[in-house]
């Protein structure tokens, strides 16, 4: 499918890592830094790597040639970035799990396999192939790396340990801290532009019966994230994205509230609030001149209390669901 944001600005975070919990969505600016790599917090061999080779002559997608290694004659992994110096960002958008199950087939059974560079010892990045080169030969497959979180939009540095979880999900883009699911939709897509109050960018979606979208702070009930711990309502603006006044095409006619439900969870354990709240005149107000409704939700309604997930604390997921069930 297409990307929606540029192929040299993806990477993965190790769910080993210190400020994994909402880690997707974070940016993260980084920089090579020229030496031996630490393999779970030795120096990494060049007979840690079965695949390792001299490249001599391989170039790069800009035409650069592999810069070498002076001690491979001593089993010593060695990177020589492009420029020590030079930053780039990159945004989490997936997961390096330290064990991974595979799934049985007609002949082979389950595994869980663990993969040691996402287990611990140090943190730790997948970068994309084309994030990769902008710092060093890709053919190297490792480097030592320097890192800081920063707001996406500014650059501007973040706190580190517990790592920063924004309290907006959403706002011309999916925010840090958070992920977005679709399931038993169609057309979604994450960056619309024009499409938002004013002419600004929105998230459009077209959702099937039953399904729904889910914005998920990935392990956020854990001690110093919980993102609705605090929260005393929830906000949103939306309206009907359809033209047609035929029933058969939308459930919802332009100009109305959309119908749909609203349910809260922990994700992990899948531990629910004690109520769905469904969107109603109650919580919306239609602004002046459009089709946008402005809604705001007391989190009180969703009576997380009494549900099996005990607490807003826990709460790490929140579902948009077509209430045409």
């Amino acid at each position: 499918g297409t990307l929606v944001f540029p192929k040299d600005t993806y990477a993965a975070a190790a769910d080993t890592n210190e400020d994994y919990p909402g880690s997707c969505g974070r940016c993260y600016q980084i920089r090579c830094t020229t030496g031996q790599p630490l393999n779970n917090g030795r120096p990494l061999q060049i007979s840690d790597l079965p695949y390792y080779k001299a490249w001599v002559g391989l170039t790069d997608d800009f035409g650069r040639v592999w810069p070498g290694n002076p001690f491979i004659n001593q089993d010593k992994f060695y990177v020589k970035c492009w420029d020590d110096a030079a930053t780039i960002t990159v945004r989490i958008s997936d997961s390096c799990p330290c064990k991974y199950n595979i799934k049985a087939t007609v002949n082979s059974p389950s595994e869980v396999r663990p993969q040691p560079w996402c287990c611990g010892g140090n943190n730790h990045f997948d970068l994309s192939f084309w994030a990769f080169q902008r710092l060093a030969h890709p053919a190297y497959g490792v480097m030592p790396l320097e890192y800081r979180p920063v707001d996406c939009e500014t650059g501007a540095p973040l706190k580190s340990i517990p790592g920063y979880v924004s309290e907006v999900i959403y706002s011309h883009t999916i925010k840090a801290g958070w992920t977005f699911q679709p399931y038993s939709t169609k057309d979604t897509r994450l960056l619309v532009p024009g499409q938002g109050v004013g002419g600004a960018t929105a998230l459009c979606s077209t959702i099937s019966q039953g399904g729904a979208l889910a914005f998920i702070c990935r392990e956020c009930s854990r001690p110093g994230y919980q993102p609705f711990a605090k929260a005393q309502r929830l906000q949103m603006t939306i309206r009907s994205n359809t033209k047609s006044l035929d029933p058969f095409a939308s459930s919802t006619p332009p100009g109305q509230l959309p119908l749909l439900k609203i349910f809260m969870m922990n994700d992990e354990q899948k531990l629910y609030c004690g109520a769905e709240v469904v969107l109603a005149p109650t919580y919306a107000t239609k602004q002046p001149g459009g089709d946008w409704y402005n809604v705001t939700i007391p989190l009180s309604a969703w009576r997380c209390n009494a549900g099996s997930v005990g607490s807003l604390a826990a709460v790490d997921r929140l579902d948009v669901q077509n209430t045409n069930i």
